[in-house]
């Protein structure tokens, strides 16, 4: 008989409470995030370990890219990237896409270079633009789609992913032999499976069969004969038109209609006829079908701006707010879009020069944040996910603005740029008041990379005194 190990029982990947400013500063321990722990139970047996999924994931699916700024994770949720370490789709080095499931586009990929990174409560992370449109072709108005050629869709939206639903029919567990296997890469590979693209295939030839045979369904014999003329419909030798049925004759049309493109306008009222099947498992309560339907592009980004489109800031928000009010959203979300894009990352923090303070050492992100299972040589030291510092940001602006408000004074602020120190200590002041406000008004957030390096240097400034 085998024992019941419920790994899960252990502590959370993300602390619930973040630490202080101070305490993130003197940290030396890494912080170690475990996705066994977060997702799985263990079965023990003589043959080794059986890991099953403790229920269905949530996924965030689109298409994507990353913004020249940042936002923060809201209090609540815990977004799980899936990094390809070194292998990139495009241009970005931790871009999302899945291994396999972009075989046509001839790009290397190796299975072993996955794993997944996490942004907790607070978390510094990139902004993206997001577009929900379910389609891996390239359509703009002008488009005439060949309606012979296969057309892909994958399912978009905010989705309850459920694992055996819609011909996904994916396994809810594995197994791992206790001598032969890294159990822990294993795990972490089957998460990036399961949450990968489920494509199917969009059969525009029977799209436009079901459209034809609607509209021939309002018609009468004459109308279907004089339809039939018009449209060069052949015949079986021996058709006998005048005793044929209504119903046979339809069938003949629909048969030998040639169809071999659809319009860009035809293609768009079909989805929008059939929101169920293109936003499959989505939570209406977040966004709507409707919503996510006209709020995307269908050139992907080369028909609408980008600032018109779905950020990331906004849509964690929308969770945010629809968690308070519904308990069968959970806070745990994966994020299956590409990153592509100039990446903001350590290293682009490391280059500040906010003018009132010196830059940041290289040793100031020292805090380390290690993923269970993902060895050094994988993970990207200069992500935004890989230090304490960024993992802490907001954090970090409460305990600023706590120092401030209670009296405390930034000493030798660099007055170059002013003639009184007060004039210097006074813009400091306000502008950490405006960029704690707007972490703690529960709306979207957006900061520019002057912002951040802000707030690091400031609090650098203030650790070199010896006043944090």
């Amino acid at each position: 008989m085998r024992a019941l190990r419920c790994v899960g029982c252990g502590p959370p990947p993300v602390a619930p409470v973040a630490p202080t400013v101070t305490a993130v500063a003197t940290m030396s321990l890494p912080i170690i995030h475990s996705l066994v722990d977060k997702f799985f139970t263990v079965e023990s047996g003589d043959g080794g370990d059986e890991y099953k999924l403790k229920g269905d994931l949530q996924l965030i699916s689109a298409h994507g890219g990353v913004l020249p700024t940042y936002t923060v994770v809201p209090e609540g949720i815990t977004l799980y990237l899936i990094v390809r370490a070194g292998l990139s789709a495009t241009n970005h080095p931790e871009s999302a896409r899945i291994a396999g499931t972009y075989a046509y586009l001839s790009v290397d990929r190796k299975n072993e270079d996955n794993y997944i990174s996490v942004y907790g409560p607070g978390s510094l992370i990139q902004g993206h633009v997001l577009n929900f449109n379910p389609l891996y072709s390239d359509v703009t108005p002008r488009s005439e789609i060949n309606a012979k050629r296969p057309n892909r869709f994958t399912p978009r939206g905010l989705l309850k992913w459920k694992l055996r639903k819609g011909g996904r029919d994916y396994k809810d567990g594995f197994m791992c032999a206790h001598d032969d296997e890294d159990c822990l890469k294993k795990a972490m590979d089957y998460l990036s499976d399961a949450c990968s693209d489920n494509l199917r295939i969009l059969d525009l030839q029977k799209i436009v069969g079901k459209e034809l045979w609607a509209k021939l369904s309002t018609m009468n014999k004459q109308e279907l004969l004089v339809f039939a003329e018009t449209n060069s419909i052949r015949w079986d030798p021996g058709d006998n038109l005048e005793q044929m049925r209504d119903h046979t004759i339809k069938l003949r049309i629909v048969e030998n209609y040639n169809i071999e493109y659809i319009t860009y306008v035809e293609l768009l009222e079909y989805i929008e006829k059939h929101l169920d099947i293109f936003y499959d498992d989505n939570f209406d309560q977040i966004y709507t079908k409707e919503e996510l339907f006209g709020g995307s592009d269908f050139g992907r980004f080369q028909t609408r701006p980008r600032e018109s489109l779905f950020h990331l800031s906004a849509v964690l928000n929308r969770i945010a707010i629809a968690m308070k009010t519904d308990d069968s959203i959970s806070g745990d979300w994966f994020g299956h879009f590409c990153r592509s894009g100039e990446p903001l990352d350590i290293d682009t923090l490391l280059a500040c020069q906010e003018k009132y303070f010196e830059p940041l050492p290289r040793d100031f992100f020292k805090g380390d944040i290690q993923f269970e299972g993902v060895s050094d040589e994988l993970r990207r030291e200069s992500s935004l996910a890989s230090k304490s510092e960024t993992a802490n940001f907001k954090g970090t602006v409460d305990a600023l603005q706590e120092y401030c408000q209670e009296g405390g004074g930034i000493p030798q602020i660099d007055t170059v740029w002013y003639k009184l120190d007060s004039t210097a200590q006074r813009e400091v002041k306000d502008k950490l008041h405006d960029i704690h406000t707007r972490l703690s008004n529960e709306e979207p957030v957006s900061l520019t990379p002057d912002e951040v390096c802000f707030i690091f240097q400031l609090k650098y400034h203030l650790q070199k005194q010896g006043l944090m």
